[in-house]
């Protein structure tokens, strides 16, 4: 079986990497043999590669921002489901996206309604399996599942991870304070928060800067790998059915 995620961009893909390496054990794959196209090379896009103990493989893509899902998945795995000579014909595939200011509804009909052929159904928080048949006329199947993040709210992934972050009080009384202080300067830098989604990154920033001052200076994939994600109850309920992959 190929086992596939989508996400947006590179922080999204670290993230999911470092909770199902801890949760599930998958570990970097030095030499995938299902899913192997060759790496992107924009910039914010990434493609990673993780084998378990049972020797399945799993390949997490990041496709360089929410309007590139349906370009990144035509162009370089429904070709793959299709048309490849291989005797692959049952494929487990995730989407995990970011809310922003849409419903979920919205979401999953935009994805259900432009994934076809071989995707006629896009859930959120729902294993759906979808039929079809491949180029060589072969019957094959497609388990896909919906990752809406936040799933109560609008917002994306750094609201998720700053609500995780305040599943203690003490911390969650410094992000709430973080908030605040990026709310209170974003009139002055409106040069550099040129958008919500900047401010949003900003607060995310600021809140790790605070909690774990010793990792300012490394890079946020850095960051978000020095803290245990796995033990928020918060991400466990979010990823409770992407860690059945």
């Amino acid at each position: 079986m190929t086992r596939i995620i989508f996400c947006e961009g590179k922080t999204d893909a670290i993230l999911l990497s470092y909770y199902l390496g801890k949760t599930k054990g998958w570990l970097h794959n030095k030499k995938p043999t299902k899913f192997k196209i060759a790496h992107p090379d924009a910039d914010n896009e990434f493609i990673g590669h993780y084998k378990n103990a049972d020797g399945e493989e799993l390949s997490i893509c990041a496709v360089g921002g929410k309007d590139n899902f349906l370009g990144f998945y035509k162009e370089h795995v429904e070709s793959y489901i299709l048309e490849s000579e291989n005797e692959e014909t049952e494929y487990k595939i995730a989407f995990v996206i970011d809310r922003d200011n849409r419903e979920i509804e919205e979401i999953e009909k935009y994805f259900s309604d432009n994934l076809l052929p071989c995707i006629t159904s896009l859930v959120d928080g729902t294993w759906m399996m979808n039929s079809f048949e491949n180029s060589f006329g072969q019957d094959a199947q497609c388990c896909t599942l919906g990752v809406v993040i936040p799933h109560s709210k609008q917002g994306a992934l750094e609201n998720l991870l700053m609500d995780a972050l305040s599943e203690d009080t003490y911390r969650g009384n410094l992000v709430d304070k973080s908030k605040s202080f990026v709310e209170e300067i974003s009139p002055d830098a409106a040069e550099i928060m040129t958008s919500e989604r900047l401010k949003l990154k900003t607060k995310l920033g600021v809140s790790l800067a605070v909690l774990y001052p010793e990792k300012v200076f490394s890079l946020i994939d850095e960051q978000l790998k020095s803290i245990n994600w796995e033990r928020s109850q918060i991400l466990n309920d979010c990823f409770k059915e992407l860690i059945n992959i």
